[in-house]
């Protein structure tokens, strides 16, 4: 799934909340999940629904599944400045991905992720 703060942590670290259109598209995204691009922002990805992490565990059991954990699929890694350039040095690869490995089932953390996902099961009967 989409977190409803991906579209306001990537505009924080892009530096994209300074332009209105997109701002304003952050706080319906917070207050609602609906993900409706401005028209000022033709680029960005298509109208959709952007869920808070807690709604999955609901979404998962009205499926008929079993919830087993939901993981940050990014975690905090994302945010590590000059991230692509520190994704190519070994070291401060290995760093990222251990930090992100404590951090991925924490609840605390998961909205810190732009995309999470969810691990469950079918039911055996």
């Amino acid at each position: 799934m989409i977190s409803c703060y991906a579209s306001s942590l990537v505009g924080l670290v892009r530096g994209w909340l300074d332009d209105p259109d997109f701002f304003a598209m952050c706080v319906q995204e917070l207050a609602s999940g609906k993900h409706i691009p401005p028209a000022s922002w033709p680029g960005l990805f298509t109208t959709a629904y952007f869920h808070h992490p807690g709604e999955l565990e609901s979404e998962v059991q009205t499926a008929g599944l079993i919830m087993e954990t939901t993981l940050a699929v990014q975690g905090p890694g994302w945010l590590a400045r000059d991230f692509e350039q520190a994704w190519q040095n070994e070291q401060r690869r290995e760093t990222i991905l251990a930090l992100v490995r404590r951090m991925e089932s924490e609840a605390g953390a998961l909205g810190m992720s732009p995309h999470n996902i969810v691990v469950a099961r079918k039911s055996v009967k």
